[in-house]
């Protein structure tokens, strides 16, 4: 399955790009997700622990399984006055 994932902030510029297409297999869960994506671009990997995960509009559980077509966004934190 395909799924697409959107970066921010500081995960972003380490990456050097604000988003891929990541190629899974079927009952692949947020945090196996997030394990091949740290694979696939170690850089962003200090900034893992601090972020949140969605997928759509909704937070996610590492536990929640992804289906096709899913868009999986890295939320770091925010700060700011």
């Amino acid at each position: 399955m395909r799924i697409r994932v959107l970066l921010f902030a500081q995960v972003r510029m380490a990456a050097d790009q604000s988003s891929l297409d990541l190629e899974l297999p079927e009952g692949t869960k947020v945090a196996d997700a997030l394990r091949t994506l740290e694979e696939k671009l170690p850089a962003i990997s200090p900034h893992l622990s601090s972020c949140r995960a969605a997928v759509g509009v909704d937070y996610a559980h590492a536990d929640q399984t992804l289906v096709e077509g899913d868009e999986l966004s890295l939320i770091p934190p925010v700060q700011g006055g």
